[in-house]
């Protein structure tokens, strides 16, 4: 499967490598001690530890990524809840949602929580 980014949003991106704990990897000691991405590539706005992994991004990257960008714009809007009958798929979106939550603009906080919080409350998912 080949996911691409065709533009990056540099919070999204932060939080996004932060969950997959890039930030550890980076090449910056500000980010290795904060354990967050605190220095961006200005031209592509995508966090500065990317660059560690050339110009394709890892695939887990680009799919948390993706996903977590429909999570937060789709989450409480048109009744989709992200949760997935899948053990599997259900904690990729997890992840993802977690990403959208940290990432939430504060004009959007009180209708997406909403969502998120009826969300938590659905049934565990099935075994695989």
């Amino acid at each position: 499967m080949s996911l691409e980014i065709t533009e990056i949003e540099t919070h999204l991106a932060c939080c996004t490598a932060e969950i997959l704990a890039f930030p550890q990897a980076c090449l910056r000691r500000e980010c290795r001690r904060a354990n967050r991405c605190l220095h961006v590539d200005v031209d592509t706005g995508a966090p500065a530890c990317l660059i560690n992994f050339g110009p394709d991004y890892p695939e887990s990257f680009t799919l948390i990524y993706l996903i977590a960008l429909a999570a937060r714009a789709d989450l409480g809007r048109q009744g989709m809840m992200f949760a997935s009958p899948s053990a599997i798929e259900r904690e990729l979106q997890d992840a993802c949602v977690e990403v959208a939550r940290n990432a939430l603009p504060d004009e959007d906080a009180k209708r997406w929580m909403a969502a998120y919080r009826a969300r938590e409350k659905l049934p565990p998912p099935s075994l695989p």
